[in-house]
């Protein structure tokens, strides 16, 4: 059985990766994922050569598979670092130099040494057999994932600066995996120590791991972003509107008029870019900031768009996402994300206390105040709040 459940790991794994692969060149992050789910796949296949007649025959063939379990954890990390548009260079290759290394050893141990030191070696999985040198590899798998946790959670917080919602964009799904492939490392050496049931448990869980991969991961929207414009590409009339408006010198009228080429100039940003420069603006450019940001959201109420994104209301007050950002961190002291969707829950909060919407259910409500996730609602609701939304609503 423990055979039988490795190798439908491993045969799924390579079924996945065929079209993976091939669309690696219009999705580059694919190559990654398609790496990662080869690796895997491929180490599965070594547990079920481990259990077939094949290894007593051939008993340097093991050395074939445990390659792969150096490599895990840089190429699971790299796809990250796709998704979340940091990209990958040269520089992430030397994350792949532990497999370099460990496929050298391998080689060296398979002709080299005689086969029966191979087996003893490195003929199992389970760690009590393996030898020390593999199980390191084990642990460098392991310490890649909190290193993706940290990536994603920086992820989330830069996407809280640019957009107002970030539902279908914080790459929620890849932190499920994230998390279930933690599990998995956290028992993967225990299982594998523990005799009776402790491998099949272990097959068991890395078949799971790959149906999450096929059914739930690879299901998603693959989401690529921008590199961040560069405030130097912007134009010289950009620059000096920017300038006046730091010094708290530009009409009213003509922030709307001359910020154009500023807007125009920062409209493409739609991915979380670097954070704001600190650009020391001034006193007055806040005040202006302030009373043109609150009146838009008094008269326009531009907050009710379920996908305002902060380069928008830059461009509809006449400044910079830029400074729009640094005002609302440094004044207001909420990100984007925070400030938009309080303005929405005071929008929800009016609509329950008006007796024309008694009827309409909390979704509708929230809905028609801007909302457009029904978690995100719930979850905002209750940090600003204390309260559910349905117990609000029975207080009031």
């Amino acid at each position: 059985m423990f055979a039988n459940l490795s190798f439908c790991t491993a045969i799924l794994g390579l079924f996945l990766c065929l079209p993976l692969f091939a669309m690696a060149r219009r999705r580059p992050a694919n190559f990654w994922l398609a790496y990662f789910v080869f690796q895997f796949a491929w180490l599965a296949m070594a547990d079920a050569f481990l259990h077939s007649p094949y290894a007593f025959v051939y008993p340097n063939g093991i050395a074939v598979f445990h390659w792969a379990v150096a490599g895990l954890g840089s190429a699971y990390y790299c796809y990250v670092r796709s998704l979340i548009g940091l990209g990958n260079g040269w520089r992430q290759l030397l994350h792949f130099i532990p497999q370099a290394y460990l496929i050298g050893l391998l080689v060296w141990y398979t002709l080299i040494s005689p086969a029966t030191q191979s087996m003893d070696g490195y003929g199992a999985c389970q760690p009590c057999r393996i030898g020390p040198k593999l199980l390191v590899f084990q642990l460098l798998a392991f310490a890649y994932l909190p290193l993706v946790l940290f990536r994603l959670y920086q992820f989330r917080r830069q996407l809280a600066l640019q957009y107002s919602s970030t539902s279908g964009r914080d790459l929620h799904w890849l932190l499920v995996v994230t998390i279930a492939l933690l599990i998995l490392l956290c028992l993967w050496l225990p299982l594998s120590i523990q005799g009776g049931y402790g491998p099949h448990l272990l097959a068991i869980s890395r078949l799971l791991i790959m149906i999450l991969l096929g059914w739930y991961g690879l299901r998603q929207q693959t989401l690529f972003l921008p590199e961040p414009t560069s405030t130097s590409s912007t134009t010289p009339q950009a620059q000096q509107t920017q300038q006046k408006l730091q010094a708290g010198t530009l009409p009213e009228h003509d922030v709307e008029a001359e910020s154009a080429g500023t807007s125009a100039a920062t409209a493409n940003q739609d991915g979380p870019g670097e954070k704001y420069a600190r650009s020391g603006m001034t006193t007055a450019a806040q005040s202006l900031i302030a009373t043109r940001l609150e009146k838009r959201m008094n008269q326009c109420k531009d907050y009710l768009e379920p996908d305002l994104r902060l380069n928008q209301l830059a461009d509809r007050i006449g400044t910079s996402p830029q400074h729009l950002s640094q005002y609302l961190n440094e004044v207001v002291g909420q990100t984007f994300f925070d400030y938009i969707n309080s303005r929405r829950i005071v929008q929800v909060q009016g609509l329950m206390r008006d007796p024309a919407h008694a009827d309409s259910s909390l979704l509708d409500l929230a809905f028609a105040a801007g909302f457009n996730s029904k978690t995100t609602f719930n979850t905002f609701f209750k940090k600003s709040t204390g309260m559910t939304p349905s117990a609000w609503r029975k207080q009031r």
